[in-house]
């Protein structure tokens, strides 16, 4: 299940990456922070649900849960399509 989660992790991260690279409307951060967070809560209800299996303990869920928190900051992501942009 572990590998599911990272594939849904990397998806929605890159989808969402994708999205602020081509989409206009991604310019408007309001709307562009709303995107993040439903697709960083499809991630994190991948995590509940192994928690609620016993996949994986409390803490590793509470650790990837700040990660993922960080990942779908509009702000970081910005950040990071940035340097992409300048290599």
């Amino acid at each position: 299940m572990l590998e599911k989660y990272l594939e849904l992790l990397e998806h929605n991260l890159n989808w969402v990456k994708r999205q602020i690279r081509e989409d206009e409307r991604m310019k408007d951060l309001r709307f562009a922070r709303e995107i993040c967070n439903s697709h960083k809560y499809r991630v994190v209800g991948a995590l509940e649900l192994m928690l609620d299996m016993k996949e994986i303990t409390w803490e590793k869920e509470h650790e990837e849960r700040k990660k993922v928190d960080e990942l779908f900051r509009i702000e970081n992501l910005l950040e990071e399509i940035e340097k992409e942009g300048k290599k």
